[in-house]
């Protein structure tokens, strides 16, 4: 994925599981809440998101949950990450 959605009202995402390359994901999305991602191994990231909703759930398969706990996915240090954006992230795919 190149670029998916930018000064938008959209308010989830899905991820197909054949996802494996981010660059950028969401930019200016502020209704943004939910982000559906089927892929078992996090994709990789570059600009995941920038100046999103805050609060938000990662939706992730399940079993998956640690991996993209310790991802770029949130990474806390990074300011294009959900973790700057105080999101959490859920298996319940």
């Amino acid at each position: 994925i190149d670029m998916l959605v930018q000064d938008s009202t959209v308010k989830s995402i899905i991820i197909p599981a054949s996802c494996g390359d981010i660059k950028y994901l969401a930019c200016d999305c502020t209704q943004l809440t939910d982000i559906y991602c089927y892929a078992t191994n996090p994709p990789r990231v570059y600009i995941l998101a920038q100046n999103i909703g805050t609060g938000g759930v990662l939706h992730v398969p399940a079993g998956c949950k640690y991996e993209y706990e310790h991802s770029d996915w949130m990474d806390s240090g990074n300011q294009y990450s959900l973790a700057h954006y105080n999101w959490t992230v859920v298996e319940d795919l």
